[in-house]
């Protein structure tokens, strides 16, 4: 049996072996953990492909790091896969010089930020979505406005810009999920703007909105965004992805929350079916891992 272990961002990789072993057939899926210790080891020297999620796997802790090359040096089929802001500690030349390294990333922008680099890279989503029946989909009653912020990355994740449109709209709910903006050392807030924390269960948060907004520094192809569009929820993103309304700046961000709010009102404004169907036709379990396992066996040959 071939091994494929996937290792890296934790968030992603562990989510990613659960649902591909479904999908996997003759290939054995492991976890590795990104620690050097005795099952990282084994499983790592075993395997024919290592899949890291988040490319830049050499900005890390001197032993990880060390160990790495080692694994490399075992000729090994090494997938880099780059999902966001790792692109921006990117060491090119690092990469270039090792010829059993492939590059992936799961969207266009990141694919032309890197090709722009030098690296030559293969789109290839990672995270497939369980497709609700979109028949039983309906709006919430009340109108409201989710994003999400890392904590203590708040101004990183758009703080500026949901500040400004919550003053704007200040008749709309806005909700923060991931931090209680803490040390945001802002002297006050609008007070139709909320910052909830962590929150273990985001689809029944992302149910309970009607607007979903994405606007980050630097991004790749975001799961929040994904599962809000596989809810009907509409998406305002400042990357431009189908399905979502392209807002780049925070006038239009605003303009457009403010646009859904007035339909919402005259009672015209029906779920985003058109995105839920972009979600459906690229991002569903069965296309994403189909592809990934197709892209394991590939690399295998």
């Amino acid at each position: 049996m071939r091994v494929i272990a996937i290792t890296g961002l934790e968030c992603f990789a562990e989510r990613m072996v659960k649902d591909l072993q479904s999908y996997a057939g003759e290939l054995e899926i492991v976890f590795v953990k990104p620690k050097l210790e005795p099952g990282t080891v084994y499983n790592l020297i075993r395997a024919d492909i290592v899949h890291f999620i988040g490319g830049n796997v050499f900005v890390s802790n001197s032993k990880w790091k060390s160990f790495l090359f080692q694994v490399l040096s075992f000729r090994k089929k090494i997938v880099l896969h780059w999902v966001g802001s790792d692109i921006l500690r990117l060491e090119s030349e690092r990469y270039n010089e090792i010829s059993n390294i492939y590059h992936a990333c799961e969207v266009d922008w990141t694919a032309r930020e890197l090709k722009s680099k030098g690296i030559k890279v293969e789109i290839l989503p990672i995270i497939g979505l369980k497709i609700p029946s979109k028949e039983a989909i309906k709006l919430p009653e009340e109108f409201s406005v989710l994003t999400y912020m890392g904590k203590d990355r708040e101004y990183f994740y758009g703080l500026w810009e949901i500040m400004a449109l919550a003053k704007n709209l200040s008749y709309i709910k806005v909700k923060v999920m991931g931090t209680l903006c803490n040390k945001c050392q802002i002297s006050s807030l609008p007070k139709n703007l909320e910052f909830i924390g962590w929150i273990d269960d985001v689809q029944s948060l992302i149910n309970s909105s009607s607007v979903y907004i994405r606007h980050v520094k630097h991004d790749g192809l975001s799961i929040s965004v994904l599962e809000a569009l596989s809810a009907c929820r509409y998406v305002c993103y400042n990357y431009p992805l189908e399905g979502c309304y392209y807002t780049p700046t925070v006038e239009e961000l605003i303009n457009r929350v403010g646009q859904l709010h007035s339909m919402f009102l005259k009672g015209v404004l029906k779920p985003n079916f058109s995105g839920f169907e972009q979600v459906r036709r690229k991002y569903s379990r069965k296309i994403v891992y189909g592809n990934l396992i197709k892209f394991y066996r590939e690399l295998l040959k």
